[in-house]
């Protein structure tokens, strides 16, 4: 089989390299294009943070798989030991464990799959599909959809912000305080999941504001503190502050005036909360360590469905070897049907003129019983030979086949007629 991937990843390289790899849209359409060129047909390059895949159909899947090691060492500097090849079979199992999320650095990511659709539609924009790699990459989004559906490999989550949203999964309104990278983080899932009511908090409110305006939430000055979380639902404290900001005296006083609980996830290390404020009337309060329990649970889970996945991944890959296989026998199929339908004819004709005397019906008869002759003698050389396909070794067969018969040889059958 002449398709091929050629590439790197998080377990192969290093971040600095990865980083060189980082392509634009632009980027990833002018390197598609530069791949193309013998001794490669067509290639679909995946481009992440954490990949650079080059898949291909080749002539020659050795010179091709050391023609693209050399361009990423010359264009991106990486080093031939960061790259892998996988050929044929191989490829393709790589491909769909890809799709599932199996190969990704976080078990079950579903990013991934917008992710090869978004390489599948710029090599179509590229003419650079074949029928394989057309073929190869719609099994991958199918079964990357199959593995998510009908698995829970993508469901438990494994990101801390969404895990901390999860502990107050029934929230409506949701504090997020502060402004940094694990607040916008916070402020991004509870945007996600569709909170309705997000608030934002920081110390400087231009920071607050322009959080607000990314998430649709609406930014506060830090005086209005006491207030927000007297009466929503959840908040999130991710200050980055080198001190604790919510004391439990304080905690305390704001807990009195509540109706309902206060669902308190403190996700800032140093942490923001004071921890005697832990078991107060009216306030559940999380830190760092509870919610990577949860996130460890979670990890668990995806880990257990890895088998179900892989079950998946096995049936979709026989599916496209089978019809890979399938392809290789429809030349010495159609020759062979071609050259007895010749014969027939020919004998056919030779037959008729010598029976002048018959009207339409009659003629019309004889040329259907050649017909259905035709097609009888071929069904079982055509089946079995379809069938020596799908077991994976009907090279053999196809070769004294044509000898037998002194069909054409394949590469003229292609293109014949």
């Amino acid at each position: 089989m002449p398709l091929i991937v050629t590439g790197l990843n998080h377990r192969t390289a290093d971040i600095a390299t990865r980083e060189r790899c980082a392509l634009s849209d632009d980027a990833l359409i002018a390197l598609t294009y530069g791949f193309g060129v013998p001794p490669v047909r067509a290639v679909v390059i995946v481009a992440t943070c954490n990949r650079l895949e080059v898949y291909a159909d080749a002539h020659d899947a050795s010179a091709a798989a050391r023609m693209i090691t050399r361009r990423l060492s010359a264009d991106f500097a990486v080093s031939p030991d960061m790259v892998y090849t996988h050929a044929g079979a191989d490829a393709v199992h790589h491909l769909l464990r890809v799709a599932c999320g199996l190969d990704s650095m976080v078990l079950g990511e579903p990013q991934i799959l917008g992710q090869i659709g978004r390489a599948y539609n710029t090599a179509a924009s590229c003419h650079m599909l074949t029928p394989d790699l057309h073929r190869l990459f719609a099994i991958a989004l199918q079964t990357g959809k199959r593995a998510h559906t009908q698995t829970g490999i993508g469901r438990h989550t494994t990101s801390v912000s969404h895990a901390a949203l999860g502990l107050a999964r029934d929230a409506q309104s949701v504090l997020i305080i502060g402004a940094g990278e694990m607040a916008v983080q916070a402020a991004h899932a509870a945007h996600e999941r569709g909170v309705p009511d997000i608030h934002i908090i920081n110390r400087t409110f231009e920071a607050a504001q322009t959080l607000a305006e990314q998430v649709g939430g609406q930014s506060h000055a830090w005086s209005d503190l006491w207030g927000l979380l007297a009466r929503v639902d959840c908040a999130i404290s991710a200050t980055g502050a080198p001190h604790t900001v919510l004391q439990a005296i304080d905690l305390q006083r704001m807990g009195a005036g509540r109706t309902t609980p206060l669902t308190l996830i403190d996700v800032a290390l140093p942490r923001d909360v004071e921890p005697s404020a832990r078991g107060l009337d009216g306030l559940y309060l999380y830190d760092i360590d509870d919610i990577q329990r949860v996130v460890d649970a979670n990890i668990r889970q995806r880990l257990a469905c890895v088998p179900d996945v892989e079950r998946i991944i096995a049936e979709e890959s026989a599916a496209f070897m089978a019809w890979w296989h399938g392809r290789e026998v429809v030349p010495t199929i159609a020759e062979l049907r071609r050259k007895v339908q010749a014969v027939a004819q020919a004998e056919l004709e030779a037959a008729l003129n010598q029976m002048a005397h018959l009207d339409d019906a009659d003629r019309q008869r004889i040329e259907r019983l050649a017909h259905r002759l035709v097609n009888k003698i071929l069904h079982e050389p055509t089946v079995n030979l379809r069938q020596r396909a799908q077991d994976g070794d009907a090279g053999d067969y196809s070769r004294v086949l044509r000898e037998l018969f002194a069909l054409l040889p394949d590469e003229v059958s292609r293109h014949a007629g």
